[in-house]
């Protein structure tokens, strides 16, 4: 109790990072939810595990140097792919190729004076939502974020689901057609290749942000290839009501830019579906934490397993 009254009175941060394919986010991070010093450079090109780790490490260090008058419990690291929390472990990465059973934890350890706990990317984000943004006091709540590919977190009553494995809430990969294009995973049918931002580029084209904007000047065509990407996408979201019956389910990624266009298919759709069915009354917004929900959710665990863990 002593412990946590002094920790509270020097008001303690968590070293929170969110490692992309193409972007590596760093940022110092209070109890508050404020973030300090937030930064963004591109992943090291050549992504090996011993190349971005030493990038990680440098950018800590600049941190760290940068505030010498912060207090710092640990490092948050939300990482792309197959993760286990309580080894640090990846397993493997879609956008790490070459990083099979990467000690990440380990590694950072060892270079750094932090401990350092690892999640899953999109967790990660699912967390920051459910803590500062529109899941804040949802029983259940899911983030899908839509953006090359789809990724997803769940959150029930505060807690990440993970599942028996580490690997739950991969919505993108569930199926909802019985063809289509070759998944990342292996597999066809999947929701990513019909909803993402490289889908819709596949099959229309153009680029989404350009049908985005096409859509806004006036352009029905563009209007209705969103409008579809909405059927499509209460297609899913129907079936993940019916699964999980959240109290909000937030949309994010760089696709969701173009929410208000798709969100009248969404809802055609997903009233459809549910008719009377209870989970009809689950609200599907859009994340108000963009890119800063990785790192607040590592922020949040970070907390949780440095601080308030006894």
């Amino acid at each position: 109790m002593i412990a946590h009254i002094v920790m509270q009175q020097i008001n303690p941060h968590i070293l929170a990072i969110d490692l992309g394919g193409h972007n590596l986010r760093t940022a110092l991070v209070n109890e508050q939810a404020q973030i300090i010093d937030p930064k963004r450079v591109r992943t090291h090109a050549d992504r090996t595990p011993e190349a971005v780790i030493e990038q990680i490490t440098a950018e800590v260090k600049e941190i760290v140097d940068n505030h010498p008058d912060k207090t710092i419990l640990g490092i948050g690291i939300g990482v792309p792919g197959f993760a286990s929390t309580e080894s640090g472990v990846i397993y493997s990465s879609p956008n790490f190729p070459t990083w099979k059973n990467t000690a990440i934890k380990k590694e950072l350890e060892e270079r750094l004076p932090f401990p350092v706990i690892v999640e899953n990317d999109a967790n990660a984000a699912a967390l920051g939502e459910y803590w500062c943004g529109k899941g804040k006091g949802a029983q259940g709540f899911v983030l899908m974020t839509l953006g090359t590919g789809v990724g997803a977190g769940i959150i029930i009553n505060g807690e990440i689901f993970r599942g028996s494995r580490g690997a739950a809430a991969e919505l993108g990969h569930i199926k909802i057609r019985k063809d289509g294009p070759l998944c990342g995973c292996g597999g066809t049918g999947c929701l990513e290749t019909w909803v993402s931002g490289s889908a819709l580029e596949l099959e229309t084209g153009t680029k989404a942000k350009i049908l985005y904007q096409q859509a806004l000047e006036g352009d029905q065509k563009s209007k209705d290839i969103w409008i579809e990407m909405g059927r499509r996408l209460g297609t899913a979201l129907s079936n993940i009501a019916f699964t999980f019956d959240p109290d909000v389910i937030a949309i994010g990624g760089r696709v969701s830019q173009a929410f208000e266009l798709f969100f009248p298919g969404i809802e055609e759709v997903f009233s459809h579906n549910l008719a009377k069915h209870p989970a009809k009354q689950t609200s599907i917004v859009l994340s108000t934490c963009w890119n800063d929900g990785g790192m607040l959710g590592m922020a949040k665990l970070g907390f949780e397993h440095f601080l308030h863990q006894p």
